[in-house]
């Protein structure tokens, strides 16, 4: 998965009469610029950047990227946000979210104790409403599950979901944390799986779209070791698929966003394959990936909460067309009624139903496939999130120990050094400006429409 960025040689030497140099030559007119190349700018990941992107330009060379896609890709779920301090408050949400077009519930247990699982979750039918669950350890949310499925008489293989972990907890928790909670649960809930990793939170405090691909990616690699070690076959040729859930954060610049959930995508059967050629064992591994884009509040800003509609609607359109299994939503307003049908509670689920009614009646399975502007960005950010994997598992390995002790450090000084360049662009003005246009300019045009 090679990037063939244009080196800004390269760009100089593009014929004058090309369309793509045209609409450059033109921004410059317009923006009062004496070089168009100025416009072209390499961003803090070392991506190249252009205000324009046609079908003759030369960041047009990019072959698509390969998704390992299932003929018919189900709708994504609609996933309903519910936290709170009292199970009251919080099976009070969960039960309208469901009534009110919510398909699964993302709980935040972490307020509570395990024997109050059971209240919260009181009503759900766990094989309609798959669960994700955050803030608990895996043996207080079996605890907490198997009270609750025995109390109203559901059975076990019903309950559907993951548990996710925040990545950082994940990559420190030992092999036997790993391996105890998988058999946990495999035992008596085995449509659950107690292992998943949640990166939104680093998101939304600034790590960049690469770098939190990069430390999926890595999180992902450790579960194959681990996993390797507990699967037995008897012919090793045989392909183990294996689930895995990626809960990730998202943005609203609506093309890099949809690149790189398509990079993702890649990036998850690339560490596979990376990870079979180096098996040991000679066993080969297929991941199954659920990715579940989830907000979280501290994405949006407080203070201007219906703009935050806005906000919503970019990141949902983005995340669907690039091909995410689960969405969840936070409210409008950071500061919503405590009451149960609450307005923004509603709202954000509701928004999900007419994009997925009115907007997206047949949605293709993969939506960026054959733009040379979403290709170029898929490539170019999968090889930046690749070398990222790589740094990342410099830090955590050594002598062939695994010790992910200083990442906590190191994703830390990357959200610090983010939240400084999204600062430096609010104060200075600058954003990326993205203009598509497959129709040949003239001198005519240029004389008479103005730059948008």
């Amino acid at each position: 998965m090679s990037v063939n960025a244009p080196h800004p040689d390269q760009i100089r030497a593009v014929n004058l009469r090309s369309l793509w140099l045209e609409w450059l030559q033109r921004a410059a007119k317009e923006l009062n610029l004496e070089d168009p190349e100025t416009l072209i700018f390499t961003d803090s990941e070392g991506i190249l950047r252009a205000p324009y992107y046609t079908a003759d330009g030369p960041f047009a060379n990019v072959p698509p990227i390969a998704l390992d896609l299932p003929a018919n890709e189900p709708s994504w779920l609609a996933v309903a946000p519910v936290s709170g301090s009292t199970t009251t408050e919080m099976n009070k949400r969960a039960l309208h979210a469901l009534q009110h077009g919510g398909e699964a519930i993302q709980f935040d247990f972490s307020l509570l104790s395990p024997e109050k699982v059971p209240a919260c979750l009181s009503g759900i039918l766990p094989q309609y409403a798959p669960l994700f669950i955050r803030g608990m350890t895996p043996q207080g949310l079996h605890a907490g599950f198997s009270n609750w499925l025995s109390a109203e008489n559901i059975p076990f293989e019903n309950l559907q979901g993951a548990l996710l972990h925040d990545a950082v907890d994940l990559l420190g928790m030992d092999e036997q944390g790993w391996t105890s909670s998988m058999n946990l649960f495999e035992q008596d809930l085995p449509n659950f799986h107690p292992i998943g990793v949640d990166t939104a939170s680093w998101r939304a405090r600034g790590l960049s779209a690469p770098q939190e691909t990069g430390l999926l990616w890595l999180c992902l690699y450790r579960y194959l070791s681990i996993q390797s070690g507990r699967v037995s076959t008897k012919k090793e040729h045989l392909i183990v698929t294996l689930p895995f859930t990626l809960s990730v954060g998202c943005s609203t610049e609506f093309f890099d966003e949809l690149a790189r959930l398509r990079a993702l995508r890649t990036g998850v059967t690339r560490v596979a394959a990376l990870f079979n050629a180096h098996n040991p064992s000679g066993r080969q591994f297929r991941i199954q990936p659920q990715i579940l884009v989830r907000i979280p509040p501290e994405s949006l800003p407080s203070e201007d909460p219906y703009t935050n509609l806005l906000r919503l609607t970019t990141m949902s359109v983005s995340s669907v067309l690039g091909g995410c299994g689960a969405l969840s939503l936070p409210p409008f307003d950071a500061d919503p009624s405590t009451n149960a049908d609450s307005f923004a509670d509603e709202l954000s689920l509701q928004l999900q139903m007419i994009l997925r009614h009115e907007a997206f009646p047949r949605l293709p399975i993969d939506a960026g496939e054959g733009s040379s502007y979403i290709e170029y960005l898929s490539h170019a950010q999968g090889e930046r999130a690749w070398a990222i994997l790589g740094e990342l598992a410099d830090r955590c390995t050594s002598g062939g120990t695994w010790n992910a002790a200083g990442v906590s450090d190191v994703l830390n000084d990357w959200c610090k050094a983010g939240q400084d360049r999204q600062r430096q662009n609010q104060v200075s003005g600058k954003r990326i400006r993205v203009g598509v246009d497959c129709y040949r300019v003239d001198e005519t045009h240029l004389n008479s429409e103005a730059v948008s």
